[in-house]
């Protein structure tokens, strides 16, 4: 075996290291796309850390606004069930010693008790600690309260109602579609605050989208410093080699099998005259075929009488002139009895014959 040279060995070593070294492509994918998706899923990841414990929404909401100039306060319909169907509303007075109620019922008793009144409508939130109020005027001039009017705590229209001295507290519990609305009476003070206090039972969950695109990241990161950091030709699918050689045979073999059966169909099928190739034969037998037929001068015949059976030749014209299915013409039953009594006849002629002489 032929030893190698110093510069062989040199160049197989350089042509080792160039192989084991990484390609620009994956230099790239595992140095700089990489980490880039290491960082953003370990930011993502955080995020969902921080949301699901000091940025975790409050369980518990309470909003409160402040209201001057009117005895009168009323939620709007979908205010009380707004965060919570559980629902905890006050109104506080201040100093003021007078009588405060609220009373609970339909949107459509409070209209008809607000007639000709001016109140502050409770619409929904400002903002999560904030109510948003509106003030609405009086539709024509209020009409004066007789001996025989019924006292605001004292009326039917309320499913329920609760009073106290300078503030009062209730707690409801409101399904988001009932139409259900409060209704505050400040009585002689017109000033007051009205807080509302929620406790939700189902927190929205913040976390968990951070969460799994933190994981999408950090698997897309794994797939990048190792699938799509590796050179495109070992990434394809590579076909084994004995299933191919495999294939190529099968394929052979249904060639093979395809000529032979059309070889045998047209030997089958193809039909040349004997005739032709007789002539072929004959001609190709005679000497001088290749060359060009000269034209032969004719001469006449002299026929001699005496050598020629003229009948015979005129029988055997007649003959030849007469199609082949005459020559082979079927002999019936008949003509063959008739042919055996003859040859039998004449057989016992002769045996007489012979026996006279």
């Amino acid at each position: 075996m032929k030893k190698k040279t110093s510069k062989e060995r040199k160049r197989d070593e350089r042509k080792s290291k160039s192989a084991a070294r990484p390609t620009r492509h994956a230099r790239i994918m595992r140095g700089v796309v990489t980490p880039i998706l290491g960082l953003l899923a370990v930011a993502c990841i955080g995020l969902g850390i921080m949301n699901a414990t000091y940025w975790k929404p409050s369980s518990q909401i309470a909003a409160s606004a402040a209201v001057k100039g009117t005895q009168y306060i009323v939620t709007d319909p979908g205010v009380l069930p707004l965060v919570d169907n559980q629902v905890t509303v006050s109104a506080d007075a201040g100093s003021s010693d007078g009588e405060v109620c609220l009373a609970l019922g339909s949107n459509k008793d409070v209209i008809g008790w607000l007639a000709r009144q001016p109140y502050v409508r409770v619409t929904g939130l400002n903002e999560w600690t904030t109510l948003a109020t509106t003030k609405v005027s009086a539709q024509g001039s209020a009409a004066d309260a007789g001996d025989d009017a019924v006292a605001f705590k004292d009326s039917d229209m309320w499913t329920s109602v609760t009073c106290g001295t300078g503030t009062v507290k209730a707690e409801t519990k409101v399904a988001s579609d009932s139409g259900t609305v409060a209704i505050i009476d400040l009585g002689k003070s017109s000033n007051a605050t009205v807080r509302m206090n929620w406790v939700r039972q189902t927190l929205p969950d913040f976390a968990m989208p951070f969460y799994f695109a933190g994981g999408l990241l950090a698997l897309l990161a794994v797939l990048a410093a190792s699938l799509f950091a590796m050179p495109p030709h070992k990434r394809r699918k590579r076909v084994v080699s004995g299933s191919a050689a495999e294939k190529q045979a099968e394929e052979v073999a249904v060639s093979q099998a395809v000529a032979g059966s059309v070889a045998s169909l047209k030997a089958a099928v193809s039909f040349k005259p004997k005739s032709k190739r007789r002539r072929h034969a004959a001609h190709r037998g005679k000497p001088g075929a290749g060359t060009p037929a000269k034209p032969e001068i004719s001469q006449p015949k002299v026929v001699d009488p005496g050598s020629r059976n003229l009948v015979a030749d005129q029988q055997n014209a007649q003959a030849m002139d007469q199609p082949d299915d005459s020559a082979t013409s079927v002999i019936t039953a008949s003509e063959l009895q008739t042919y055996f009594a003859r040859l039998s006849q004449e057989s016992d002629d002769d045996t007489k014959g012979s026996s006279n002489e």
